[in-house]
């Protein structure tokens, strides 16, 4: 141990030190690099002796090692196992830091550093934030063999800085500068400080009671402050992607909920555009010739990231890994009205293409084409460039003979399958996890396994489990609990956390809000007291701070009949 750290003073006069220095198990090695010779002396044990001396070839001792210990077989040997074993004592420290402590030269230091990094014994990063010295530079000489690249197995993933150049058995290049030094820390000792970290923060949480997640929940989702326009619309479809919900509910509930003035034209341009694309990710229980109605559960998913959904709609075919539904087989004779088989091979030979080509080349009426669509947009088999093609199959009750002259079918762009069957060359191995955590994390900010019930097609908790761990290790979402009278793991965004502990502080407003049965906020009966209220088109939920109202259920209010609407 170095003599300029502020304890060694009064370690020298404690009563173990001293009977080190007695029994000569403990000395002293006085040099004369550095400013003073308080600067550079070093307490060393006598199993280190030989090692010191070949480091620091000016440093002086009385101190003799025990028998039988074997010199190190060059100066660079002796300073790295000096360095292995200061770094087990010590947490992140820079080269620049253990130089001095050393009285030795930084980039002696730093190539010590690198062998040790070869072999898996530290770690480099910015562990605390403090480094800010620029790099040492390393003398050329030949560096060891790495023996253990891989490291222990408990290790924690850290963020690191880029690396410099792996040891080899030729010479070594000097690093790249840097504006900042690295640190470098023993690799238990940083799972252990890891760990500690952990658990510290995991104790500063203080839960909220589930009335005031749901009132966060109500802020969380801008139910409060609603937002305006296509980009408003846009974040609302990313922060409710992949939620099923009756297709109606979408236009007269969810989304007015959510956004001030809500137009329909705003989805058909983002539907249109690639930027959107809605379709049925779980299929029915049994073969839906009654077609898509207002109750047919419709999903909105990000265009770029719909493959990290499609092992969901695998999973009809018992062939994913979700809690989702098993559809019917389309290939099963029975399974699909003639009229959705002829459509449906016209667009798997066909690809994609308009309702007129569907009409011409099926030969049947325009009203059989819309059966046959309807049947295969409930089964979960089609979906549409745009969407004022299933907004008019879903309320086709509502059309007057005024669809004759504006036909809703010639803004919905093409028809297409959804391939809810994956070719074996395209199927993944499992579901990308990684995109579902971020949403789910998204729409709820505080995620559990009991919030999840009402989600449909999900992967097993165990695994989503497993990607939020290795997410709370790099800092991205803590752990801990955060909501009371909920077991298990919970895991939130830390933005999240410190809007749960605004909304414990405020006080409650006494406002009420009714909300649709089939809104993914509908939490009655999982996260609040009660009984659970269906997710269904005709019934709506009413809370008051939080707390169900009234016994929570209500029937549905008739929708607000919207101009756009009407056009459909």
């Amino acid at each position: 141990a170095p003599s300029s750290e502020p304890w060694a003073d009064a370690a020298r006069t404690a009563e173990p030190l001293a009977t080190l220095l007695r029994e000569r198990r403990a000395g002293r090695l006085a040099g004369a690099q550095g400013d003073g010779a308080s600067a550079s002396a070093l307490w060393i044990a006598a199993e280190r002796v030989l090692e010191a001396r070949a480091a620091r070839p000016d440093g002086a001792t009385a101190l003799a090692p025990p028998p039988g210990t074997t010199p190190p077989a060059s100066p660079e040997e002796a300073l790295r196992e000096l360095v292995r074993g200061r770094l087990g004592g010590l947490g992140p420290v820079t080269a620049s830091a253990l130089a001095a402590d050393f009285g030795v030269d930084a980039g002696s230091v730093w190539a010590a550093l690198v062998a040790l990094e070869s072999e898996g014994f530290v770690l480099r990063g910015d562990f605390t934030g403090a480094a800010a010295a620029p790099l040492p530079s390393v003398p050329v000489h030949p560096s060891p063999p790495p023996s253990n690249a891989n490291g222990p197995p408990d290790a924690p993933t850290v963020s690191t800085s880029p690396s410099a150049p792996a040891p080899s058995a030729g010479p070594r290049r000097e690093p790249d500068s840097s504006p900042a030094e690295p640190e470098w820390c023993e690799r238990r000792l940083l799972a252990r400080i890891h760990r500690y970290t952990l658990a510290r923060l995991r104790r500063e949480i203080d839960p909220v009671e589930p009335a005031d997640y749901m009132r966060f929940l109500f802020a969380w989702h801008g139910l409060d402050d609603r937002r305006e326009g296509p980009a408003g619309l846009l974040a609302v479809i990313e922060q409710l992607e992949g939620f099923e919900a009756p297709a109606a509910v979408w236009e007269d509930s969810i989304f007015p909920a959510r956004l001030r003035a809500y137009d329909p034209r705003w989805l058909d341009t983002l539907c249109l555009t690639g930027r959107v694309v809605w379709l049925r990710r779980t299929g029915p229980a049994a073969a839906p010739r009654a077609g898509a109605t207002n109750a047919t559960r419709i999903a909105f998913i990000d265009r770029r990231c719909l493959a990290a959904w499609r092992p969901a709609q695998a999973n009809r075919n018992g062939s994913g890994n979700g809690s989702g539904s098993s559809g019917p087989d389309p290939e099963t004779p029975g399974a699909m009205s003639s009229r959705a088989r002829r459509i449906r091979e016209l667009l798997r030979t066909g690809g994609a293409q308009f309702f007129d080509d569907l009409q011409l080349q099926s030969g049947l009426l325009a009203t059989q084409v819309e059966d046959g669509l309807a049947e295969l947009v409930a089964g979960g088999h089609v979906t549409a460039d745009g969407y004022a093609g299933l907004r008019a199959l879903v309320r086709r009750h509502r059309r007057t003979g005024l669809r004759r002259r504006m036909d809703p079918f010639g803004d919905a762009g093409r028809w297409c399958l959804v391939d809810s069957r994956l070719p074996p060359d395209h199927a993944a191995p499992g579901p990308p996890l990684d995109r579902i955590a971020d949403v789910l994390l998204r729409r709820y900010g505080v995620v559990f396994r009991k919030v999840l019930e009402r989600e449909a097609g999900l992967p097993p908790w165990r695994e989503l489990v497993r990607v939020l761990r290795r997410r709370e290790d790099r800092g991205e979402v803590r752990g801990g609990r955060f909501v009371h009278r909920f077991s298990g793991e919970q895991f939130a965004l830390p933005e999240a956390v410190g809007e749960l502990r605004r909304i414990r502080r405020a006080a409650p407003s006494g406002r009420a809000r009714t909300l649709s049965a089939a809104d993914p906020l509908n939490l009655t009966g999982i996260v609040t007291a009660g009984e659970r209220v269906s997710s269904t088109a005709a019934r709506e939920v009413a809370y008051r701070d939080g707390e169900p109202d009234g016994g929570g259920a209500l029937p549905a209010s008739a929708p607000p009949r919207r101009r756009a609407s009407r056009r459909a």
